[in-house]
């Protein structure tokens, strides 16, 4: 998955960064808020700038889920496995959409993917 890594920030006039821990400041982009609504600005700017932390989390949590002992858990509990279902599906479809790519139908592994450490 290719971005700038975070965190990223956005000023009120638009301009977002990507300020890593120790790394010098660099420009991400800059948002125009054309016509929306002035109460729709920081909500949009919030999920604008956490967007790679959400899709990061989203990565860890499938990795998490194919491992052989959390999978192996989920398919063996009758109760939690539709919901862990719906919300492992809902995580995939977001990735591929974040990423524009395929992932692994659930629960196969992606041995091209690294190991949670």
């Amino acid at each position: 998955m290719k971005y700038t890594p975070g965190p990223w920030k956005m000023r009120p006039n638009g301009d977002m960064s990507s300020a890593p821990r120790g790394g010098k400041a660099v420009s991400v982009c800059s948002i125009s808020w054309g016509m929306s609504a002035s109460d729709d600005k920081p909500g949009n700017a919030r999920l604008i700038q956490t967007a790679p932390q959400m899709s990061e989390a989203l990565d860890e949590l499938m990795l998490l889920v194919t491992t052989p002992t959390v999978s192996q858990a989920i398919l063996g509990n009758p109760k939690l496995l539709p919901k862990a279902k719906q919300i492992i599906e809902n995580a995939k479809i977001v990735l591929e959409a974040a990423t524009g790519e395929p992932q692994a139908v659930w629960p196969r592994v992606d041995h091209a993917k690294p190991k949670l450490e």
